[in-house]
């Protein structure tokens, strides 16, 4: 009885480079199953391949790369009620607001405005003190409750991804009713090569927001 394989690793950055069905598997289960994108989960798991590796992998092998694609699908739906919970959730927090109230003497600190065509005192007019320029006053307001901003930001980034991952469920009218032709200009159906393309755009444009090759 012949040993089990075991994956090659790179001596440089300790990760495995030969591909095997039971870590192709793992790698699809937590993407199917967490919300984060292929450099997340492998920064959490040093024991998977290096992003470029998997990439390669799904070139390579089919059936890898059809458990992935489901995979994608499954998280794209788990992005969707991500959305619900995000918005039925209260987090309360603090922001604070500045608003310029107006101008004063750098020097003096005396109110200043505008008027006849330069900064100057506000009381009697006169000129701001030698040296002196007419500075913001800002009024600084902190503002207890709902993280709202925050919310709808993490909402539209999930909606975006979710647009990218699933296009025919997610994506927006203009994304679905593009039309996709041949090389003739004919008209042609929605296959698997363009859900690959779809899921590897995505892929790029999430390395370069994560400012990661």
């Amino acid at each position: 009885m012949s040993e089990p394989q075991v994956p090659e690793r790179n001596n440089k950055l300790g990760r495995p480079s030969r591909y095997t069905a039971v870590l192709a598997d793992r790698i699809c289960e937590l993407i199917g199953t967490t919300p984060g994108g292929l450099h997340a989960i492998t920064d959490q798991h040093p024991e998977f391949p290096a992003v470029g590796t998997i990439m390669r992998w799904l070139s390579t092998y089919p059936e890898f790369r059809e458990k992935y694609v489901r995979a994608r699908e499954t998280q794209a739906d788990l992005m969707a009620y991500e959305q619900l919970r995000i918005a039925d959730t209260i987090r309360e927090g603090q922001k604070i607001e500045r608003k310029e109230v107006g101008r004063e003497c750098s020097e003096c600190g005396h109110a200043a405005k505008w008027l006849r065509g330069d900064w100057r005192h506000t009381l009697d007019g006169s000129d701001l003190c030698s040296g002196a320029t007419a500075q913001k006053v800002v009024e600084e307001k902190t503002i207890t409750g709902d993280m709202v901003e925050r919310a709808r930001l993490q909402i539209d980034a999930r909606k975006w991804l979710a647009g990218k991952l699933a296009p025919r469920v997610y994506g927006d009218r203009q994304q679905i009713d593009q039309r996709l032709v041949d090389e003739q200009g004919k008209d042609r159906p929605f296959t698997r090569a363009d859900y690959d393309a779809m899921v590897r755009q995505a892929e790029k444009e999430e390395a370069e927001e994560n400012g990661k090759p």
